[in-house]
């Protein structure tokens, strides 16, 4: 399905806080960047908030890529996401910030904002797409688990394995190694059952390619 271009300028400060209408009639409310934070966030004026801990983050090299990908998570029914303010760009390219490649974070639930299941799987193969057609990915992001076969789409787990609120205990904390806990277990410190173990985008992701290189042949 072809993404519309949007009717506006979804990441404009001057605009102020305000309710926006997706490509196919979603509502979203906009709030722009509170004094200290670098993200605008977009909530389904339907949103129920039922997040489960899990969020994804993309990991975008050009700034063209994230009013798509706003939209793309618009036209999915996420409840709730945000993005980096498109002044702060740069800032978030800098692989010495924590916070690098961090550009759209979105949080996972089982259930759009209309009430049907969000597939994630084909929600991540756009995003690959749309990413790699917007100037690329952009860097590593740290401490997260990339899902397989992509470039750009990291993951990470903040709750408890049974999806209750994260609670820093024993020295350990979301960003910082303690006892037993491994670099590769920092995306997902309380071992919580992984929603996209499975997900893989690269299959579709070079059928695609196979078949834009194809038609630029005939």
């Amino acid at each position: 399905m072809a993404m519309e271009k949007p009717t506006e300028n979804l990441l404009d400060r001057a605009a102020g806080s305000r309710v926006v209408t997706g490509a196919d009639g979603a509502k979203y409310n906009v709030f722009v960047p509170a004094a200290g934070s670098s993200f605008f966030g977009f909530s389904s004026v339907q949103n129920k908030d039922n997040r489960t801990g899990w969020k994804i983050h993309v990991s975008a090299g050009g700034q063209e890529a994230l009013e798509p990908l706003i939209q793309l998570g618009m036209r999915y029914k996420i409840p709730s996401f945000k993005c980096v303010d498109s002044t702060l760009f740069d800032k978030f390219l800098d692989p010495q910030n924590e916070q690098s490649g961090k550009m759209l974070t979105f949080y996972h639930d089982d259930y759009g904002a209309d009430g049907k299941m969000i597939d994630w799987h084909s929600f991540m193969q756009e995003a690959e797409k749309l990413v790699l057609e917007h100037g690329g990915a952009g860097p590593f992001v740290k401490h997260d688990a990339k899902i397989r076969g992509s470039s750009a789409i990291y993951y990470r787990n903040e709750r408890g394995a049974a999806g209750e609120h994260y609670l820093p205990r024993d020295g350990l904390t979301l960003y910082a190694k303690a006892a037993g806990i491994s670099e590769g277990q920092l995306y997902n410190p309380s071992g919580a059952t992984d929603p996209f173990a499975d997900i893989d985008t690269a299959k579709h992701i070079a059928k695609s390619v196979a078949l834009i290189l194809k038609f630029r042949c005939l």
